[in-house]
Formats: structure tokens, sequence, C-alpha cells
């Protein structure tokens, strides 16, 4: 499934590479053609019209792309409850005591098929809850069924047959975890210090995956709720002019002359501030109020919110890899979410404009600002995996492999592409 959508992502970033090719294509043909000297008054107003009119379906088309991007990429994700991470830490736990078949152990073919493993699965999962647990059964039930079919009195004869044979290997001073076996084992101490460590470190990992995508869904929902807001009062007023202009009291015309239509400072924001290095201009307070809310507020998902690591993490063993990971994971996610407002906000002929009254300026400040703070996060982003690289001694092998060059290369181009962009 997964792979499939990520042909699908595939798909509609070349078609997206396709109009964008065939759209310039066609703006360079209409400046340039020898002919345009020629045309009547009427055909030129036609042909500017059409150029509106693809310019409306191309910005259009982009961002329902990649709002469809995005949308696959969050129903990619995976929410996990403590069932899951219940089966997840007991089959890890007793395959770091005892092996059952060659090879790696990271799949669950080994797990579903060897009825051993099973069994000393099923008791590891009964041990750390109670027996005849109906949610974690389910799960091994879901894990197991891309290798075979199990129902809930399966699993259960399965381990009542296990307690039958089980040994309990730290008995055993002689015994090879590493070698094959074809019986059920028990560790009672040691199984149980595993299954903590990979509990902890599974709920934090997943966890945090979790809390990220709801983060974003909030900073989307956020930007959505002042859109709405602002949208129903413009066509208040324009539906019904009488209510316009009653709001002129003392309380309206404070809010107009400190916040909606106030510059930040004392400078007026129509006038373009020139440093050595770049121009600009002031938002005005309204403007700004927004910006200082919304990187507040990604400061705090980014960097606060949601973190917890567990000394004994055997999936992150020490701190910096675990809470680097945490970091890049969040931080990232977090970002992927205002992807569709950045491009949403730099069009010209952006229909949110229509809906909610704003001025075109307006959308271009917040797409600068947003912009900006995508960029931070994305160089969060890196260095925080650069940190967690180097942390579980993967930094010279991660360096040889694509996606991680394409991610250098990408920070890079941004961090490029900001300072160009106020230069």
């Amino acid at each position: 499934m997964v792979y499939s959508k990520r042909i699908v992502m595939g798909l509609i970033s070349i078609l997206k590479i396709f109009v964008v090719i065939c759209y310039r294509h066609f703006l360079f043909f209409e400046l340039t053609s020898p002919s345009l000297s020629l045309e009547t008054s009427s055909t030129s107003y036609n042909k500017q019209r059409l150029s509106s009119t693809m310019n409306k379906h191309f910005i259009l088309f982009t961002v329902l792309s990649l709002l469809a991007q995005t949308g696959y990429c969050s129903d990619m994700w995976t929410i996990y409850h403590t069932d899951d991470y219940v089966a997840m830490a007991c089959k890890t736990a007793i395959e770091g005591n005892a092996a059952w078949c060659s090879g790696t152990s990271k799949g669950y073919k080994c797990a579903c098929k060897s009825t051993a493993e099973l069994g000393s699965w099923m008791n590891c999962i009964y041990q750390e809850t109670f027996e005849n647990n109906v949610g974690v059964e389910n799960e091994v039930i879901d894990l197991c069924a891309s290798y075979k079919t199990y129902t809930n009195d399966d699993l259960r004869n399965i381990y009542q047959n296990a307690t039958n044979y089980i040994v309990d290997v730290s008995k055993d001073k002689t015994f090879n975890k590493t070698k094959p076996i074809y019986y059920p084992i028990t560790d009672n101490t040691k199984v149980h210090k595993q299954y903590l460590g990979y509990y902890h470190g599974y709920y934090n990992r997943w966890g945090n995956i979790t809390t990220s995508h709801w983060l974003g869904i909030a900073s989307l929902s956020m930007w959505g709720a002042l859109m709405v807001i602002s949208g129903a009062l413009h066509w208040l007023g324009m539906l019904v002019p009488s209510l316009k202009r009653k709001l002129t009291g003392s309380l309206f015309n404070a809010y107009r002359k400190n916040i909606s239509l106030a510059p930040t400072f004392k400078k007026h924001h129509i006038n373009p501030v020139q440093t050595v290095f770049a121009q600009g201009y002031i938002p005005t307070r309204f403007e700004s109020i927004v910006i200082g809310i919304h990187f507040l507020y990604s400061i705090l998902a980014c960097a606060i919110i949601g973190y917890n690591y567990y000394p004994g993490d055997l999936v992150f063993k020490t701190y910096m890899a675990g809470v680097a990971r945490y970091y890049g994971d969040r931080s990232i996610i977090v970002a992927v979410y205002q992807i569709p407002l950045v491009f949403l906000f730099a069009g010209r002929n952006n229909f949110m404009q229509w809906i909610t009254g704003w001025s075109y300026s307006r959308f271009v400040t917040f797409h600068k600002w947003l912009s900006r703070m995508l960029i931070l996060e994305i160089l969060i982003h890196s260095l925080a995996f650069t940190a967690q690289s180097s942390a579980i001694g993967s930094l010279q092998s991660r360096l040889q492999a694509d996606y991680y060059r394409y991610g250098i290369v990408a920070t890079v181009s941004s961090c490029l592409a900001m300072v160009l962009a106020i230069v």
C-alpha cells in the first residue's frame, strides 16, 4: 500500500512538472510571438483573458497537487496504541534472548510461522499484561495476517501448549541465543527488562510521530479558522452593507487604528525599510500578531511539546540518539503541513483573496514569514538528524545513502533561497 501511494505521489509530481513546462511555454510564445503587434484590441483582450484563466488554473492545480501529496503523506501515517506497543515490544524482547530462524528477525515471518516462537511471544504478552488479552491478540493476528491466519482461540491454544514445553534459558549456562531452537523459551527477569526498554522506546518514537501530525494538523486548522472568520466578516459586510456602516463605534475604530491598519512600529508599513543588505516592508500590527502567534506555536511544537526519553530505551540506546531523532521527526512533519500554505499564499490569483477580502500584499507577507519558518524547521531537522547519525555511529554510512545526500542538497538550497529572497 505504501509503495502504491509513493507511485501516485510520483505521478502527481511528474504531471505537475509537465503542466509547469506547458504553462511556461505558452507564456513564452505569447510574449515573443511576432504577430502580437498586429493583433486587434479585441484579440489582445481575449489573449489576456486566456492568460489570466490559465494562470488561475495553474495556481489551482499546483495547490491541489500539493494538498494531494500532503494528504497521501498523512494517510501513510499509522497511529499506534498500547496494544501495538505491547505486541511489538514482546516480540523484540524474546528475539533478543533466542533465535528460532536463521538470518534477520526484523520481520514477522518467523515469529508468525514458528509455533515455538509464537508460543514464547504469547507467553511474554500474557505475563506483561494478563491472559486472554483480546486487544493484543488482535494485534498479533493483524501482524501475522500476511504470513498465516490465526484466531484468538488459536493463539490461546498455542500458548497453552507452549507452557507444557517452555524452557527457562536463564538456568541453562550453555544456552546459545544465536543458534536457532525449536522450543518455546522464557527468561522472566531479562525478558521483562528488555520488554520495558522496547515498550517505552516504541511508545516515545511512534507517539512522537502521532503528536507531530496532530500538531501539524492543528497549525493548518488555526490558519483555516482565521481565514474562515475573516471571510465570514468580509462577506457579512458585503451582503449586509447596513451592518458594515454600523460598525463604526469607538471599539471598532480603535481596532482599525491600533491593529488592522496600524504598522507594527512607528514607521508606515507602506514605506520600504532599507538596510545595507536588503530592503523590505514592515507588516501591519495585525499581520505581526498573526506571525508572532504562529512563530511561538512553531517553537512550542518543534522544541517543547510532547518529548520524553526513557533511560532504559532499547530503540535509541543513548539520550542524544533518542532526543535528536524526536526533534528531527517533529520538525519536518510540522514543516510538511505548512507547505500548502506557503504555495497557496504566494499566488497572485489566490482564491483566498476573494474569500477573506485580504489584500495580495497581506498574503505575500504571510507567505514570506511562513517560508522563513519552514526553512528554519528544515534546518532543525537536518541538524537533529546529523546529531542522531553521529550518536548512533551511522554518519559515514548515511552520507553514502542517496536520501541523506538529497536532504543535504535540499537544506542548502532552501537556506540559499531564503538568503537570496531578502538580498
